[in-house]
């Protein structure tokens, strides 16, 4: 009898174990996501700034000879 309920401890602490590494799994999938979104609006960001930049050094330019 107590075999059988060491065993049953063990599969429910192996059953949560598993859900508790989908969890992590999961919440470690949805920060990456997150993280690459965060990315590509600095990146977006930066290249806006870039453009703009250039736009203004050729405006100097055509305007002021600098």
């Amino acid at each position: 009898m107590a075999q059988l309920e060491e065993r049953a401890r063990e599969k429910d602490e192996m059953e949560s174990t598993a859900q508790m590494k989908e969890a992590l799994e999961k919440l470690m999938e949805q920060h990456h996501e997150q993280h690459q979104r965060q990315l590509a609006e600095l990146r977006n960001e930066i290249a806006d700034k870039q453009h703009r930049i250039e736009e203004l050094s050729e405006y100097a330019d055509s305007e002021f000879g600098i």
